[in-house]
């Protein structure tokens, strides 16, 4: 199944799909540069290394841990955050997934 990465201004939009559909969805998008890209990874992050050079303005951060995550997300100005699932951020709180 293929489909769009629809991008909105002023808007918030989550995004649930399987790894090789995101990063197709990403890759086919032309308006990335627009935006500047917050990529958040766990401890092993498959998508980054997958992802076409079209972020002109992209910044990596990795969340070892729930308290670590949710700083990095309170502390984003970023247009597009993308956050890569990881399992094991949620060993030491499961009530976060």
């Amino acid at each position: 199944m293929d489909f769009e990465l629809a991008l909105r201004e002023r808007s918030f939009n989550v995004l649930v799909a399987p790894r090789e559909m995101f990063i197709q969805a990403l890759n086919r998008n032309p308006n990335l540069q627009r935006f500047k890209v917050l990529y958040v990874s766990g401890n092993y992050p498959g998508i980054l290394s997958k992802l076409d050079r079209r972020f002109t303005e992209l910044e990596v951060r990795r969340g070892f841990t729930v308290f670590q995550l949710m700083t990095i997300l309170e502390e984003a100005y970023h247009s597009l955050i993308i956050v890569e699932h990881d399992a094991m951020l949620y060993d030491d709180a499961a009530e976060m997934v």
